[in-house]
């Protein structure tokens, strides 16, 4: 099938309402590929594995089957599923690689028709599912697009304690300081600057921030030392300048040159990866792992609360009809997700969905507005854990099993108690999180993915599409 071939039936698929493209959303280490591999391997061996209780298609007996399709786009790389179940299924599994590209796999899922006008015209129906894959970093560039450099580097600046977190920035501040916006500077003094704001998001990454803008410095990929990437937020209240000078910069100064590139790295590499992925999505799963943003303190929670609120203002949501399924795609269903839930206590798992309707209260009101389905989940893709007890005496402590990555060995251990709210200041000073990174089971070739409600999430994204 050639390209114009596979566009035509894409708008023939979105006419019929059978074509879902997934956007599976979140920041750097919340999961997203552990999810898309758990999630393909779970709905290609539905029928035999029996994991999927709270799928209807699959409770009801009507799932036919599913397989890998051909991808739509020539052009990008495919999601690679077999490289991730080779390192889980390994003897000593590793967790997938973490994106750093561009991916898509897509899959068809054949099911018998149980209501609507198809059922007359047809028995069996398929519901063909993209899903696109992405660096999370990159993720973090999409509100700028609606910033201009001013804006831009007011709002970092305004924010830089939970961005930066840690980092000790104030030398690379003392340099900018002594700069004149408004004077020339050569290319090559730019870009030492932008290598060292470049070297305090790579250390502010590290520590748990999540506010890291811009996310191309840290992920570069093709764009390694290209000039568009040589620039920085420039710290207004620090260096202030006259607005008519933002507005008309003298054309050999350095203020020009760092708006030049700013709204080149707007155009030339945010904005096409926004038009030819992120304004196409159907439905959307936001995965967030509050765990660690807990474990890292005040600083990279506040930083989390504060990014997926940047984030979720870049996409659209709307109810949908035929009209805008082809021309104006918006997002109807949205999924949060707490992801990894495996490495708490069942008991405590009724918090964790408390702490992340927390999070992103606001954000949900928000989009709530437009008058879209909204759900929250607590899940695990990939069950890396056992649930267990330990009794001493009358006392009972439910616990956890699994292989800690940071010592190596076999741990049991109840992990502690999840606030069911977003701590506050005085929270944080008499609390202390050490919820554990678990590596994942050892599998025999013959097992399937263990996991925890990621069927009632792939209900909640795909079920009303499956009847």
């Amino acid at each position: 099938m050639n390209f114009i071939t596979r566009q035509t039936q894409q708008i023939i698929d979105k006419t019929l309402d059978n074509h879902i493209c997934l956007a599976v959303t979140g920041l750097s280490r919340s999961g997203k590929t552990a999810f898309i591999t758990s999630l393909v391997h779970q709905l290609i061996y539905a029928t035999q594995s029996q994991q999927l209780p709270l799928l209807s298609v699959y409770a009801d007996g009507r799932l036919l089957g599913v397989k890998k399709a051909a991808q739509s786009k020539l052009t990008v790389p495919p999601f690679a599923f077999d490289e991730a179940m080779s390192n889980l299924y390994a003897d000593d599994p590793k967790w997938p690689v973490s994106t750093r590209g561009v991916s898509e796999i897509n899959l068809v899922l054949k099911y018998q028709v149980k209501t609507g006008m198809t059922r007359f015209i047809k028995q069996t129906g398929t519901l063909k599912l993209q899903i696109i894959d992405y660096p999370g970093e990159w993720l973090l560039d999409l509100p700028m697009l609606s910033q201009t450099y001013q804006s831009w580097s007011e709002t970092f600046f305004t924010h830089h304690q939970t961005t930066l977190h840690q980092v000790n920035y104030k030398p690379w501040l003392d340099k900018l300081s002594k700069v004149n916006l408004l004077d020339p500077m050569s290319d090559e003094e730019v870009a030492l600057l932008a290598k060292e704001y470049t070297d305090l998001l790579y250390e502010a990454k590290k520590q748990g921030g999540y506010f890291i803008q811009p996310g191309r410095f840290v992920l570069p990929g093709e764009y390694q030392d290209a000039p568009v990437l040589a620039f920085f937020p420039w710290p207004i209240h620090q260096n202030a300048i006259n607005e008519s000078d933002w507005l008309s910069p003298p054309k050999e100064s350095l203020l020009h040159k760092l708006q030049t590139r700013y709204k080149e790295y707007c155009h030339s590499i945010i904005k096409p990866f926004y038009e030819n992925y992120f304004s196409k999505f159907d439905r959307q799963v936001v995965l967030i792992d509050c765990l660690q943003a807990l474990n890292q303190g005040q600083k990279a929670f506040n930083s989390l609360e504060f990014s997926l609120t940047q984030i979720l203002d870049s996409f659209h949501y709307g109810k949908r009809h035929i009209l805008r399924r082809l021309f104006s795609p918006c997002i109807d269903k949205l999924l949060f997700a707490a992801t990894k839930a495996d490495h708490i206590t069942s008991c405590q798992q009724p918090n964790l969905l408390k702490l992340l309707n927390s999070l992103v209260k606001d954000a949900k009101s928000n989009i709530g507005f437009s008058g879209i389905d909204i759900d929250s989940k607590v899940i695990a893709s990939i069950r890396a854990t056992i649930q267990g007890k330990l009794t001493k005496g009358s006392h009972i402590t439910p616990v956890i099993k699994g292989y800690d990555t940071e010592s190596n060995q076999s741990v049991t251990l109840f992990p502690g108690d999840v606030p069911p709210y977003c701590p506050n200041g005085e929270f944080w000073q008499s609390q202390q999180f050490n919820f554990v990174q678990f590596a994942p089971p050892k599998l025999e070739k013959h097992d399937y993915l263990p996991h925890i409600r990621l069927d009632s999430a792939i209900e909640y994204l795909l079920g009303d599409k499956l009847k």
